[in-house]
């Protein structure tokens, strides 16, 4: 796969996400202490470090690429629960809501 093809595949990843976040923040049970932020996203990252790449790059048994996505999208939406909230795939998230994030060649 070339970085031209993967450079694509994440912005149709960030596209997916931008309808994703917001569902996944809905979702969740708020208000949430730290520590349920933390252990949440703990258990996210795990299973990222171990299906992060069938997300990028396909392949897997079938329904690893939705677990995985799901599990970026609830992690992300965890996440921009905090202040000023997260940075990622070209947007600031913030309470659930992206906002795309201004290129900073142009500013």
């Amino acid at each position: 796969m070339t970085a031209d093809a993967v450079g694509e595949g994440t912005g149709r990843l960030a596209d997916a996400l931008v309808a994703a976040v917001p569902i996944w923040h809905h979702d969740l049970e708020l208000p949430a202490t730290l520590d349920e932020h933390m252990k949440t996203v703990g258990e996210i990252a795990d299973l990222l470090a171990t299906k992060g790449d069938i997300l990028l790059y396909g392949g897997g048994k079938k329904g690893e690429v939705a677990e995985a996505f799901n599990a970026l999208a609830k992690g992300i939406a965890v996440l921009s629960c905090v202040p000023n909230g997260i940075e990622a795939f070209g947007y600031r998230w913030i309470g659930g809501q992206p906002e795309p994030l201004k290129n900073k060649e142009n500013s």
